[in-house]
Order: structure tokens, then sequence, then C-alpha cells
């Protein structure tokens, strides 16, 4: 969605954030969604790179495909 597209290029925001934030989630929330830790949700997804399955977990807690959750800086 261009809000989120809006997010990413006016806060500079990861794709997961972006999201994240699109969806009015706080990373708490994201992690308990998507069966991850808090920490993790906090050191690893603005990095965007996961494993298959951490992935999959958090394109489906913020109802978002893969694809739009990679990339970053």
């Amino acid at each position: 969605p261009g809000e989120v597209v809006a997010l990413m290029i006016n806060d500079r925001l990861s794709p997961v954030a972006a999201w994240r934030r699109h969806r009015g989630l706080s990373q708490s929330d994201l992690a308990r969604r998507a069966g991850l830790s808090q920490v993790w949700v906090n050191r690893s997804a603005g990095e965007g790179t996961w494993h298959a399955r951490n992935a999959a977990q958090l394109a489906a807690a913020l109802d978002a495909p893969v694809w739009a959750l990679e990339g970053g800086d």
C-alpha cells in the first residue's frame, strides 16, 4: 500500500517497521502474533535477512507478502 511506501520513504523505516506501523502494531504485538521474541523482532527485522520460516511468520502476522518485507536501508 501507498501508506507503507510513504512510511519507508518519509520516515526512513525498514519494510517491516513500516508494515508494523501501518497495521498499528507494537514490536511486542508483532512478536506475539508471529511467534517470535520481541528481541528478535527488534534486532533482526530491520535487517531484512531471515530464515524463510521467520519471514513467513512475519508476513502472516503483518498480513503482507514476504517479498514486501525484504530490502531495507
